[in-house]
């Protein structure tokens, strides 16, 4: 298994792999917007911004990154037209703006007026980006303040949203509790987080997962949120305080996991993150997550009666190194019955044919597999009078390498189907070729059947064809034709001696 976490923007937070966000916050969600005191009620809910948001250390000579700043409006009882200004006055020295929304102005220097509608459902915005002040410096500080209404009479809702200069850091350990899991049983997974940055997480530190091969997130925690229909993406808002920079912390209980059946490795990818950073998956509203939340088993509808995650101090030991971004393989107790299928190799003398790789994989059910997380190699010996002239390629690029003067085709495994090309140069009676599979010892299939891990090749040739019998016929002349043009020659040559002697 090679796996690879891509780093998750605030411009592009699509969350491709599952998500575990990990949260010390006393609350999963920020909560709602109070109604400011006025003549009537408020009209319009506001959820998010988040309560901090962090951004990059400037750098001077460089162009500073700029994250988008949203939210989510939300109608009460019917669709609203709502208003929505928002003060900058706080954010000099700090923080720049950028990008207006279309559906944003500038009100004087130091507030943008915007206009939405808000559906009942929720209505994601993102009226502008925001980027580090030139000349900030880490732990600089600063504020924007967002107030919707739906109306005149109706009271504004409020949130304001810190901003600091600087990236927590965090690194992750995990391990699972044993280095072999069952199939079709659970994986539980013990998981640590340690801040090394000098800037605290007020909002709590997240953890991205990107786990393989359906392998699910199983109980559904009640705090946690996954897809409804494969449980591939999750994300969860664990209770606790964030640990200061130095400290760790950990789950309270191993994270549980299903193991599918027809597995013999898969793994994790995970990265440590702080919420509000610009890695933060769940920043932008208009991100895959929030976009698609109705797809979701939300945390929000969590069964009251399953359990909770929650972070406690403590320290990993055992849990292997601290990274920012690290992999665990997991091993599945299970076996891969590889078997390399021959097949008779038919043609006449002179003709080149296509012999297809055939190799069967089978799980212990008999069922037919498909895993990459295994490693052998496929070789193919030529039978003798035979030449390999062609191995498969993809976009042009050999797949396979040629060996033993060309005579024997190495191939990685997972192929079938795909051909070598084999030149019948003379028919050899009782010829037989061989294919074989060769496991590797780093992620063997853990095959119990190695009597079909070979299997022969005959050859079976009918005849010539047409263009090596003429070239045959012609080399059977050759002899022939080079004595008579040599006696040829000798004769003029004495001819000419005699005659000039007569004639000097």
């Amino acid at each position: 298994m090679r796996l690879q976490l891509r780093r998750l923007g605030s411009r592009a937070a699509t969350a491709a792999g599952a998500v575990l966000a990990l949260s010390f916050a006393p609350a999963l969600v920020p909560p709602p917007a109070v109604a400011a005191p006025g003549d009537g009620e408020a009209a319009v809910t506001l959820e998010g911004p988040q309560p901090t948001r962090y951004l990059d250390e400037y750098r001077k000579g460089k162009d500073q990154p700029e994250q988008g700043f949203g939210f989510l409006l939300k109608g009460k009882g019917h669709t609203q037209q709502v208003t929505v200004r928002i003060d900058t006055g706080g954010l000099s020295g700090v923080a720049e703006v950028s990008g207006l929304s279309k559906h944003c102005h500038r009100d004087g220097k130091e507030r943008i007026e915007c206009s939405y509608r808000a559906k009942e459902s929720g209505t994601a915005v993102q009226p502008l980006e925001i980027s580090t002040a030139r000349g900030s410096e880490v732990r600089d500080r600063g504020k924007i303040t967002v107030a919707a209404t739906a109306g005149p009479d109706d009271a504004p809702v409020r949130r304001t949203t810190d901003l600091v200069v600087g990236v927590p850091r965090f690194e992750v350990s995990g391990k699972f509790d044993r280095e072999r899991q069952q199939p079709g049983g659970k994986a539980q997974l013990r998981l640590s987080v340690r801040a090394s940055g000098p800037v605290r997480a007020a909002n709590g530190v997240g953890l991205t997962m990107e786990p393989k091969d359906g392998m699910l997130l199983s109980p559904l925690y009640r705090n946690c949120g996954a897809t409804a229909e494969t449980h591939e993406m999750t994300l969860c808002k664990l209770e606790g305080r964030a640990p200061d920079p130095g400290e760790t912390a950990m789950v309270d209980r191993p994270v549980g996991f299903h193991v599918p059946r027809d597995i013999l490795y898969t793994g994790f990818d995970h990265h440590a993150y702080a919420i509000g950073a610009p890695d933060d998956p769940d920043l932008n509203p208009r991100g895959s997550y929030r976009y698609e939340r109705k797809r979701w088993h939300d945390w929000r509808d969590g069964k009251p009666d399953a359990p909770t995650l929650r972070l406690r101090p403590g320290k990993a030991a055992g849990l292997g190194p601290f990274r920012k971004h690290a992999r665990l393989t997991v091993k599945v107790d299970n076996h891969l019955d590889v078997a390399a299928l021959g097949t008779t190799v038919r043609g006449k003398e002179g003709e080149t044919v296509e012999v297809p790789i055939r190799v069967r994989e089978r799980w212990p059910d008999g069922n037919k597999a498909s895993t990459n997380y295994v490693e052998y190699t496929y070789r193919f010996t030529a039978p003798k009078g035979t030449t390999v002239v062609g191995v498969p390629e993809d976009s042009g690029e050999p797949m396979c390498s040629l060996r033993d003067h060309r005579r024997t085709v190495h191939c990685p495994g997972n192929m079938d189907g795909e051909e070598i090309r084999l030149r019948i140069d003379r028919e050899v009676p009782g010829a037989v070729g061989r294919v074989a599979i060769h496991h590797s010892d780093t992620y063997s299939a853990r095959d119990p059947e190695r009597a079909n891990d070979t299997d022969s090749v005959p050859l079976r040739v009918s005849g010539v064809t047409t263009e090596l019998r003429a070239r045959r016929v012609a080399a059977d002349a050759l002899p022939w034709a080079v004595g008579s043009t040599a006696l040829l020659v000798a004769a003029g040559a004495a001819y000419w001696f005699r005659r000039r002697a007569a004639t000097g």
